[in-house]
């Protein structure tokens, strides 16, 4: 037990210093870092710090399908499973579940733009843009649409 928490907290000095909240580790070690904690979380699911070592791999490396992360959920204890950490876990899948995935359109939404005037995702479904980006404060919205060959002809003039 006590070469387990050593183990972990190498582990957790080890992240802290190799994984950036806003981007995933760079190299091998990052990869073998989310490996070693997933067999953790499965090698003790009674733990609370399974539950807190999953809520940090979902919320900040998020490396994995959320369909991994919630088989790993899974196998923790169901006391582990109500516990405060378990649910801040699951409450973490069930936000990733929400987010929007690369290859499925996004849901319509309206905000405004630099002049005030609202302007809805929906207006510009199908239409030639490169690029539509928006936000306020730390609210930032990057929209990326196809361009026909015809426009991109037409935009670079030839």
């Amino acid at each position: 037990m006590l070469r387990d928490s050593i183990l972990l907290l190498a582990l957790l000095c080890l992240s802290a210093t190799t994984v950036n909240a806003q981007t995933k580790p760079p190299c091998q070690l990052g990869v073998l870092l989310g490996k070693a904690t997933r067999n953790f979380i499965v090698a003790h699911p009674q733990s609370l710090t399974s539950a807190a070592l999953l809520y940090e791999q979902a919320k900040y490396t998020n490396d994995q399908p959320v369909n991994e992360y919630e088989r790993l959920l899974g196998r923790l204890s169901p006391d582990v499973q109500a516990s405060a950490q378990g649910q801040a876990v699951a409450r973490r899948l069930e936000a990733l579940r929400k987010q929007p995935q690369v290859g499925h359109l996004l849901p319509n939404f309206t905000m405004p733009d630099t002049a005030g005037v609202a302007v809805s995702l929906g207006q510009f479904r199908g239409n030639t843009y490169s690029s539509i980006s928006g936000g306020t404060g730390a609210a930032l919205v990057s929209v990326q649409c196809r361009i026909s060959s015809n426009s991109r002809r037409n935009m670079l003039g030839n």
